[in-house]
């Protein structure tokens, strides 16, 4: 749903700090992914910059990949679609 012209403001405040919030978990993630491969697995830091860098990298393609399906699919049936795949495939606890 569209929002009414008094709200939108609400949306532009709320948007940057779920952004800042955002990069600051997945720069912590990373952080803790870079000390955990150093004093765990015992991996050199020059091996550990490039596993960081790979996975940062991958970090982006969900992204990418929704770009491009919202513009050529539309906004809600790509909602749609990942729905109905969401719950075709839901996993079952036990």
């Amino acid at each position: 749903m569209f929002l009414p012209c008094t709200q939108l403001y609400l949306c532009l405040l709320a948007r940057p700090g779920l952004v800042t919030g955002l990069s600051l978990g997945a720069g912590g993630w990373l952080i803790n992914l870079i000390v955990y491969l150093i004093e765990e697995f015992n991996v050199k830091s020059i091996d550990v910059a490039q596993i960081s860098n790979v996975v940062n990298g991958c970090s982006l393609l969900p992204v990418i990949g929704a770009i491009i399906s919202d513009s050529f699919l539309g906004f809600f049936s790509v909602i749609l679609i990942s729905s109905v795949v969401s719950m075709l495939f839901k996993k079952e606890e036990e």
